[in-house]
């Protein structure tokens, strides 16, 4: 119990900070110290997510952070991506998709550090306009997409991607990108979640220990999210991108141990 706890408290903490999938916490510590399967831990972790990412969008919304009508075509897209990921995850190897989401949530973790997120954003938002309504119907389609592919087949991994499309592609500020995430990861995780429970084997009691924990660390990490400067959060957010994509890199390690 006391491990389900922390797990969730972590997953909640990542969470509420910067909008990360609660899998990327919550799957490894169950795997490892609990034995769990590996499709039965991110399944649990999927459904933590829905309750740590609806508690961290609350707070974000109370602070008019955010803003969800520019992200639609992304929430659809990702949210029938992660169902049709969920089906796949028994039988899909995560590993080569965890090392390229991974090399290129570091290499965004790197850029955040050093040079903030309103360069970035410049670039990729002035081509991002310049570019037919067709085309950009087709790319954030296929962006929402392939976060809830991500999130159903390796469950780690669309947090991250979802904050980084909000803020390079529609400009977004990394508070109300952080907002915006969560409240579409809250659908992304239902989606899958339900997957994992109409395909597999699902823990209930393993489920409602670790949401309370994780309903405990987005709430409290949230608060001090939105109080912390734009500057500062784009560090931390760039530091915790930069070890989640190292994580990412090597998690199919443990799997393969566990």
């Amino acid at each position: 119990m006391v491990v389900l706890l922390l797990a969730g408290i972590g997953a909640g903490i990542v969470t509420g900070l910067m909008g990360a999938s609660a899998v990327t916490i919550a799957a490894p510590i169950m795997i490892i110290f609990l034995g769990y399967d590996a499709f039965i831990a991110i399944g649990i972790s999927l459904a933590i997510d829905v309750f740590a990412s609806a508690v961290t969008a609350s707070v974000f919304y109370k602070h008019k952070r955010i803003n969800i009508k520019p992200s639609i075509l992304i929430l659809i897209f990702s949210v029938i991506g992660a169902f049709v990921g969920s089906y796949f995850s028994s039988y899909f190897s995560a590993g080569l998709l965890s090392k390229l989401v991974g090399f290129f949530v570091m290499f965004s973790g790197i850029n955040l550090m050093r040079k903030g997120i309103r360069g970035e954003v410049r670039f990729f938002k002035d081509r991002f306009k310049n570019c037919t309504k067709k085309s950009r119907f087709l790319i954030l389609s296929l962006a929402g997409l392939f976060v809830g592919l991500i999130a159903g087949i390796a469950g780690a991994g669309g947090g991250v991607t979802l904050l980084i499309i909000l803020t390079f592609f529609l400009g977004y500020g990394i508070h109300t990108a952080i907002g915006t995430s969560v409240f579409i990861m809250m659908f992304i995780a239902l989606s899958g979640s339900i997957g994992h429970i109409m395909y597999g084997s699902f823990r209930w009691y393993s489920f409602v220990v670790a949401s309370v924990g994780g309903i405990i660390g987005a709430y409290y990490t949230a608060k001090k999210a939105n109080g912390l400067p734009e500057e500062k959060l784009n560090k931390i957010v760039g530091f915790v991108f930069f070890v989640l994509g190292l994580f990412l890199l090597f998690k199919e390690l443990v799997f393969l141990i566990y």
